[in-house]
């Protein structure tokens, strides 16, 4: 179900572009550490699945794997950071309100 919304127009394409592109960014990054621990590889890869999410569940499915981000590995919080002001926008000091995304998600 999920690899079907994602296949519609082209989305598929576009999901494993952004996946390659952070996901080296993290390993040139990270380098030792991605390498060395299998945790912290796989850690670094839960922000990366965010592109195969719907749209709809992409905001919880964030928060939630930002929480554990945090707990347990504060350094990938940049990466994190990252892919929530470029592509759900950051959220102002009132937390109501988020600034609009470089890449705002289209369903």
């Amino acid at each position: 179900m999920l690899l079907r919304s994602v296949c519609q127009g082209g989305k598929l394409a576009t999901a494993i572009f952004t996946c390659q592109s952070v996901q080296k960014s993290i390993q040139k990054r990270f380098k030792i550490m991605y390498f060395a621990d299998k945790q912290f590889a796989r850690a670094s890869r839960l922000v990366v699945f965010l592109s195969f999410v719907p749209v709809s569940e992409v905001e919880e499915a964030f928060f939630e794997i930002s929480c554990y981000t945090a707990a347990n590995y504060p350094k990938l919080m940049a990466i994190v950071n990252y892919f929530e002001k470029t592509y759900l926008g950051a959220v102002t000091v009132d937390s109501e309100v988020r600034i609009p995304p470089v890449y705002p998600l289209q369903s």
